[in-house]
């Protein structure tokens, strides 16, 4: 759940159905992660839950991996140059804030391939591909099983390996 956090204050009936997410009895024990960037639970719910925070790559990192990236599509075509400037670099590095390593790798990756070379016009496409990455109409509320058997499978982050079923897991802020 996304932004829950300024409904948490003087709200006792969504604290309680919290409550009883997280002490979820039956087969299916789900696990709801709350992501906010600043969530402070209530007493009653914080003993059920834990948190942790997703770390994303800072900018001498992004830049790091759209390098790497233009480094590897010399390589595959016989060591030709991509072509850039700073000012357009710069601002593909600013525009890939806020994904994931993976994600900055496949967007930068797709910028170069077709053509190698990353310009002013490579850029709409970029945000274009970013916020359909970032698009939150998409997720989906899993059962605790089923989200394990797809991380695994899909070789995600093991950010959620090890967690207790029936707990709240908001995202730190």
């Amino acid at each position: 759940m996304c932004d829950l956090h300024p409904f948490l204050d003087d709200n006792p009936r969504l604290v309680r159905l919290l409550k009883e997410v997280a002490l979820g009895h039956g087969l299916h024990k789900p696990t709801l992660v709350l992501v906010s960037h600043a969530c402070k639970l209530p007493p009653e719910v914080q003993r059920h839950a834990a948190r942790f925070s997703l770390a994303l790559p800072s900018e001498d990192e992004l830049l790091g991996i759209v390098r790497e990236e233009a480094a590897r599509w010399s390589e595959q075509n016989r060591n030709a140059r991509v072509r850039t400037d700073n000012r357009t670099l710069q601002q593909v590095v600013k525009n890939l804030r806020g994904l994931s390593h993976g994600e900055a790798r496949s967007l930068a990756r797709n910028l170069i391939c077709d053509d190698g070379a990353i310009t002013q016009e490579d850029l709409p496409e970029l945000n274009k591909a970013k916020f359909q990455l970032l698009d939150l109409e998409g997720a989906e509320l899993r059962v605790r099983h089923r989200a394990f058997r797809r991380s695994r499978r899909a070789g995600e982050s093991q950010a959620l390996a090890g967690r207790t079923p029936g707990r709240v897991y908001p995202r730190q802020g």
